[in-house]
């Protein structure tokens, strides 16, 4: 139930989940990172379940074992998700331009100028 302020809701694990004033919900975890507080978001409830949340909240914890702050590994590996779903997406689009020859200069293999 939304309340005035937000709010975190906890089972005694992590993570918490947080309920703002107009009843929107977050996962999130908190972590110390070069002395400083951090929070970590990992998606609204309930696009993204408790489970889903529980197994991003055991990355971000493997991240830290190793040294990592989590917080700055996730841009890094959002980056190469979209270069990877680009490329995949400018291959897709060459071999059926390839396929149906209605660009004669491009191929599968050729490169865009």
């Amino acid at each position: 139930m939304p309340k005035a302020e937000p709010y975190k809701l906890t089972d005694g694990q992590r993570p918490w989940l947080l309920v703002r004033p107009r009843g929107s919900k977050l996962w999130q975890l908190g972590y110390e990172a070069g002395g400083k507080q951090n929070t970590l978001s990992f998606g609204p409830f309930p696009e993204v379940s408790l489970a889903e949340a529980r197994g991003k909240h055991d990355a971000a914890c493997k991240l830290r074992r190793d040294g990592r702050d989590p917080g700055t590994t996730k841009p890094d590996a959002l980056a190469a998700k979209q270069a990877l779903d680009a490329t995949t997406v400018e291959m897709v689009a060459r071999n059926w331009s390839a396929i149906q020859g209605n660009c004669p200069g491009l191929s599968a293999g050729s490169s865009h100028p």
